[in-house]
């Protein structure tokens, strides 16, 4: 495990669509989408890559959640139809586009989408993080399976703020005020104390 640095990291945010997100259970839609919208404003703010895949599915309920709606008309969005993401080439040419080692990784549903994902990216020999309040599925059960799974194979499982301030690293560091309004969006209860 390494020390997360932004010249190293990419978001890649998986099935974060309004049918796929409502039919999960072990977070609030509304708590992850707001979680999804902050790590957008996270990537945008640390200048990270971004890149988003989603299902193809027809109606409505395939469009994708409305915090990543902005993002998506300036970033990659892969549509595929495969349950592993780098089953498409489109995708797995795309995270290696990003050129990046670390992948920061959410979505749902957590034990099908975003572990196959992860796990296929940890077999190309990028590091993963989970981040968590981006992350829901169908009921705990296919959650705890999942981080078994994910820890198993090397996978780090991150909260916001945790991943949010590895990445400025200094109270003092220009971008440091916006970092702590993002972390407090997600973490209201988080302080601004510091050393």
């Amino acid at each position: 495990m390494t020390t997360l640095r932004a010249s190293d990291c990419a978001v890649v945010l998986i099935d974060l669509q309004v049918s796929s997100i409502a039919a999960t259970s072990t977070r609030p839609p509304a708590q992850v989408g707001a979680a999804a919208g902050a790590l957008v404003d996270l990537a945008e703010l640390w200048e990270l890559p971004l890149l988003i895949t989603s299902g193809r599915k027809p109606g409505p309920g395939a469009a994708l959640i409305n915090e990543l709606a902005a993002a998506a008309t300036r970033c990659t969005v892969v549509e595929r139809t495969t349950v592993d993401a780098f089953d498409t080439p489109e995708f797995a040419d795309a995270v290696d586009g990003l050129r990046r080692s670390t992948l920061l990784m959410a979505g749902v549903a957590l034990d099908i989408g975003v572990t196959s994902a992860a796990l296929s990216a940890r077999g190309r020999g990028h590091e993963i993080y989970v981040v968590a309040e981006a992350c829901s599925t169908t009921d705990t059960l296919a959650q705890a399976t999942a981080l078994s799974r994910l820890q198993a194979a090397g996978v780090h499982w991150i909260g916001f703020a945790a991943l949010s301030l590895e990445l400025m690293r200094d109270f003092s560091a220009p971008r440091a005020a916006a970092t702590l309004a993002l972390v407090q969006r997600i973490n209201p209860n988080h302080t601004e104390a510091h050393p």
